[in-house]
């Protein structure tokens, strides 16, 4: 607990004088039971099971388009496909008897899907990258051991 006090004054009065008590208060961390257990399930329940539909639908998407020119618009359609599936989930759920469907359950879904697709599509491409980059490093090497065989056969 302490005590301010500020004062206003001038050289022959005092204009303003007031005092805030200020009083800090240990809170538990947990305080309500019923709201942590809600952000769990929903933590647990939306984001971490939209999370892991992000990651099939990334590699479902990379298996099907792999080694053609439309993989981004397997990408888009991905992400895509996601916001509908959160969309649709929250949709049926509004007809469950003793349960509502809210458009911030929709972000939090859609936000636990793209995390996770985004991660999965950004590994894929820094895999396919690596691999093209050895493919090139191993054909130049090649390259370079035709040249100089050829070179020998010349002298």
């Amino acid at each position: 607990t302490t005590k301010v006090t500020v004062t206003v004054k001038d050289e022959n009065y005092t204009y303003i004088q007031f005092e805030v008590n200020i009083e800090i208060q240990k809170r538990p961390f947990i305080t309500d039971m019923n709201d942590f257990f809600m952000k769990v399930r929903k933590a647990i329940g939306h984001f971490g099971a939209f999370a892991v539909f992000g990651v099939f639908g990334a590699m479902t998407w990379f298996l099907w388009f792999r080694g053609k020119k439309l993989f981004p618009i397997g990408v888009v359609a991905n992400f895509g496909l996601g916001f509908g599936l959160s969309w649709l989930t929250e949709f049926i759920q509004g007809y469950v008897p003793g349960r509502t469907s809210t458009w911030s359950d929709i972000w939090l879904d859609f936000t636990g899907f793209s995390i996770l697709a985004g991660i999965t599509t950004g590994i894929i491409i820094i895999w396919w990258g690596i691999r093209f980059l050895i493919r090139f490093m191993k054909n130049k090497k090649k390259e370079q051991i035709v040249e100089n065989k050829e070179e020998k056969s010349e002298n």
